[in-house]
């Protein structure tokens, strides 16, 4: 994938894009339940522009269309929670 960052302010600042590569795994626990895991390396280019993150998430699916999820991401540097629906058609 393709990244882009743009961060100002508290004496910051960084406007730079990069590419992003992802691995993982996922699987349906149960008819309604899907785990997953996986490894993100984003990369910025230079010496200190790349970064390792690990993933797991999870989502609940209401039927074949509908499903909600969370997932938590923990780098050397950042943790993130992130949440959202997944449309399937």
């Amino acid at each position: 994938g393709w990244v882009t960052a743009d961060v100002s302010g508290f004496g910051l600042g960084l406007d730079d894009d990069g590419y992003l590569v992802s691995a993982g795994l996922r699987g349906r626990i149960g008819e309604n339940v899907e785990l997953e895991g996986s490894v993100i390396h984003t990369d910025f280019g230079g010496t200190d522009g790349d970064d390792t993150a690990f993933a797991v998430g999870g989502r609940y699916h209401f039927n074949k269309t509908f499903a909600v999820g969370a997932e938590y991401q923990q780098s050397d540097d950042v943790s993130s929670i992130l949440a959202g629906v997944r449309i399937s058609f």
